[in-house]
């Protein structure tokens, strides 16, 4: 009776067991909880937060080896010399020139400070020289696994750095083909340039004109391999209400070439007025407005320049992100839609899946950060979070990416930026005092956050392997 019983309670716990071993593992991974608001008088909530370490089934045996693109040598498709997308088994990559398939990670803004303190520092730590900061700004971005230069970088001094030759940093153009037609029309808002009425001037044929004049400059840029592509601009007025806004230009002048064609537009499709208040057609005219605008610059840009990838926009506006209309006409005229996000702490998997759904093509997220209390800045400027310190910024960093490549469309991402504001020199209004860079103004960097950063872009391969692992069970 004793044997038996010994054997039963033996029985049991070969049962019980892998679901002790289970929770035992999951317990040593604690929910990480980091608190976090917008505005600087804001008070904090608290939000969960999800980094490596709480990934419990997650095990590195190898670090997928990478090229000097930061691209996967473990997997490679055909070669075009040059930076494409392709979707392979349901997952779009980036190829980069010599076909190996990678992830876009990148910083924005990679330039040398302005100030006082950054001049001294500068010529302390650089010897006053632009070529020695390029090269060691080069490799140390590498090293954190950042291999490619964001938008408003210094191109001039990466593309003439002697490591551009043996270990190139990619590198982005942004042309501002609306805000450059504009011109005096535009003003400066927080972040992009102001339009009036918030109507841009896409149906203006003189914009036609300006665009072709200005690709003609892009024939020379065509047999670069290290260009990874262009932003036509940055952060368009893409509302829902563009209708209503495109229709009070006539208030000003009827003869106004974006009022007529929006009046036409309307007789054409059978609207009149009285349908503005109708939410899909305000979709529809969004559409039409995000099909005219990407269609003149891409024929613009691929005339001169086939060989690059347009990246879009900068879209920001959740109307314009959300209305399919409009998703549907740019996924036409780009190779990968740039997308500016913010206003969420963990990016919503049903958005995301829908953009990449309506597109038919891939995205990257072209601007994202967070901002910390400890760096002594005020940060009362820019759209980013706010944390306490510099290792919840890293936190928030690897919570907000491995969220994106969770996304089967989402090919990288660019971190806003490179050196913090610096509030001893004149800047836009949304760049002022932020503590958004990964140094600081004296070129030192912070420690916390880009360890967090380099932990999760060394392993990012090995991420989508478990991610999508995960998803196929």
């Amino acid at each position: 009776m004793t044997n038996n019983k010994s054997q039963f309670v033996f029985f049991v716990w070969l049962i019980l067991l892998p679901f002790f071993v289970q929770s035992q593992v999951n317990s040593s991974y604690k929910e990480l909880k980091v608190d976090a608001k917008t505005k600087p008088k804001a008070a904090y909530k608290t939000y969960n937060t999800r980094t490596i370490d709480q990934l419990s089934e997650f095990k590195v045996k190898e670090t997928v080896p990478v090229n000097i693109y930061g691209s996967r040598t473990d997997m490679k498709t055909k070669a075009t010399g040059f930076f494409h997308t392709e979707q392979i088994k349901g997952r779009w990559w980036v190829i980069d020139p010599e076909g190996y398939l990678s992830i876009c990670r990148a910083v924005n803004d990679i330039q040398t400070g302005k100030g006082n303190s950054s001049k001294i520092a500068f010529a302390s730590k650089y010897d006053n020289n632009p070529v020695n900061w390029m090269s060691e700004t080069m490799k140390y971005l590498n090293e954190l696994g950042f291999y490619c230069a964001g938008s408003w970088s210094n191109t001039s001094a990466i593309t003439t750095n002697p490591r551009q030759r043996t270990n190139p940093l990619a590198y982005t153009i942004i042309l501002n083909w609306m805000s450059g037609y504009g011109g005096s029309r535009t003003y400066q808002q927080a972040g992009h340039r102001g339009y009036p009425n918030n109507a841009i001037f896409v149906f203006e044929k003189g914009f036609i004109d300006y665009c072709d004049k200005r690709a003609l400059k892009l024939a020379d840029n065509k047999n670069d391999k290290n260009l990874f592509g262009y932003f036509t601009d940055n952060e368009l007025p893409f509302y829902g209400k563009s209708l209503n806004m495109f229709l009070r230009l006539g208030k000003t002048s009827e003869t106004n070439e974006n009022y007529i064609v929006t009046k036409k537009w309307l007789a054409d499709n059978c609207f009149t007025e009285a349908d503005t208040t109708n939410s899909e057609v305000r979709e529809k005219f969004l559409g039409f407005v995000g099909e005219t605008y990407s269609r003149v610059v891409n024929l613009a840009l691929k005339k001169y320049d086939p060989n690059h990838m347009n990246l879009g926009s900068r879209v920001n506006v959740k109307d314009a992100l959300n209305d399919p209309y409009f998703m549907q006409a740019f996924g036409k005229n780009v190779d990968i839609l740039a997308i500016n996000y913010y206003g969420v702490w963990t990016p919503d998997s049903t958005s995301m899946s829908n953009w990449g759904t309506n597109l038919k093509k891939p995205y990257m997220i072209t601007e994202f950060y967070t901002k910390g209390e400890d760096s002594g800045l005020a940060n009362t400027a820019g759209a980013g979070w706010i944390v306490k310190t510099q290792l919840e910024r890293g936190y928030a960093y690897q919570h907000f990416t491995m969220a994106l490549l969770e996304s089967k469309y989402c090919v990288g991402w660019h971190w806003f930026k490179y050196m913090d504001n610096d509030p001893t020199t004149s800047a836009e209004p949304s760049n002022i005092d932020g503590n958004k860079g990964i140094v600081k103004i004296d070129y030192e960097p912070y420690t916390p956050l880009v360890d967090k950063m380099k932990s999760l872009n060394l392993e990012v391969y090995n991420l989508i392997d478990y991610f999508d692992k995960k998803t196929s069970r």
